[in-house]
């Protein structure tokens, strides 16, 4: 089996980002639990990357269709998925915890503000040799923004990427999305695809 770039780059994108968040809040956000659409763009080396779902699209209907079943299982619903948009459900259970939007829980984080309007943070994660400096703003229950500075060295290479997601709530009910914290593993298909 190998890994989708695309779709696992677009996970990463999104859970990294906050992965730190999960780790060391003392308080839940303040924010609904439920269904959640979420926009992200990224810039890789200082260069705009491509939506990820580009790649996700053209694959063919029923590799899309396993990828699609594998990410829901796990959290992310891409079948309406464009513009670099995705749905995640995140449950009142992972709010509490500190568990939203929880990557692998691998990562030290520090933070450096924790109100109820803006967070601030920097994460350490020794597994995948990444720094992340973030920021979470909550407009309101219903809509917050995360941009973040992810730093890593892949193969000997320093790569640096810009992370910016615009999260909004869609409902309470996540209908058949499971909550985003039960994605704990790689998600891979088969070899030849």
């Amino acid at each position: 089996m190998r890994h989708a770039p695309a779709v696992l780059m677009l996970t990463l994108c999104i859970t990294a980002t906050l992965s730190g968040v999960a780790n060391a809040a003392t308080n839940p956000p303040p924010i609904k639990p439920g269904l959640w659409e979420v926009r992200s763009e990224r810039e890789i080396d200082g260069q705009k990357a491509p939506d990820p779902m580009t790649k996700f699209k053209e694959l063919p209907p029923e590799a899309r269709a396993r990828m699609e079943a594998v990410m829901k299982e796990r959290g992310i619903d891409m079948s309406a998925a464009s513009g670099g948009a995705v749905k995640l459900c995140l449950d009142k259970a992972s709010l509490d915890a500190g568990q939203w939007q929880q990557a692998d829980g691998k990562c030290q984080t520090t933070y450096t503000t924790q109100d109820s309007v803006h967070w601030q943070w920097h994460s350490t994660c020794a597994d995948s040799a990444t720094e992340i400096d973030g920021e979470a703003r909550f407009i309101d229950s219903e809509h917050y923004t995360v941009n973040a500075t992810m730093k890593t060295a892949r193969k000997g290479a320093a790569r640096t990427m810009q992370v910016k997601t615009d999260s909004r709530w869609q409902g309470a009910d996540c209908g058949s999305v499971v909550p985003i914290n039960k994605l704990q593993t790689p998600v891979t298909v088969p070899a030849g695809r």
